[in-house]
Order: structure tokens, then sequence, then C-alpha cells
């Protein structure tokens, strides 16, 4: 009897939420993502001071010539760079580093 009851009650409020659920405005698909045309914008040069805590990575400078990816700061920067669009690729930039690790320091 109570199980009825709980049915009986809940019948209405299942309606109601079904009612409010199709007056929702349906979710819109993403447009394919076209690639960006980086020769539309100006260039310029800027300088990044990056500080970071390495522990994570098999060091800061990407190793290029590596059978696997390695996984290091640099190679993680310019994924970031070329995600936002900031870079076409490590080639077409004039790129260049500079750091110092003192004894002690990992």
């Amino acid at each position: 009897v109570a199980l009825d009851a709980l049915k009986r009650d809940a019948a209405p409020l299942a309606a109601a939420l079904a009612a409010r659920e199709s007056k929702r405005p349906k979710k819109r698909r993403r447009k394919a993502q076209k690639p960006m045309d980086l020769t539309k914008y100006e260039a310029r040069d800027v300088a990044l001071w990056i500080a970071y805590d390495g522990g994570a990575y098999r060091g800061f400078a990407a190793q290029e010539k590596a059978e696997v990816d390695v996984d290091t700061v640099e190679r993680q920067l310019f994924q970031a760079l070329e995600k936002t669009c900031l870079v076409s690729g490590r080639d077409a930039c004039a790129y260049s580093r500079c750091g110092r690790t003192d004894k002690g320091v990992s």
C-alpha cells in the first residue's frame, strides 16, 4: 500500500520534470575548428621568463633525437604554445634558450 502511494505521489513530479526537460533548448554541436592561418597576423618577438618545478619531467631541453618522446619542460612548453596558436612550430620561430642549474639544484 505504501509503495502504491509513493508511486502515485511521484507521478506528477515525474511529469513536471519531463515537461521541463522538453522545454530546454537543445545543445548546439560545435563546428569543426579550422586551422589558424598565422600569416594573417603580425608577428613580434617576445621573451618568456619561465620558472618551473621539473620533478615530473626528464629535464628542460627537448631531446629531439630520442627514439621515444621524452617528456621535458620544453616539449610541454611548445605543445602549449602551438595549442594556443602562438607559434606554428618550433622550426618556424627564432627560439633560443639559456639557463643555469646551480650545484645541488634538481
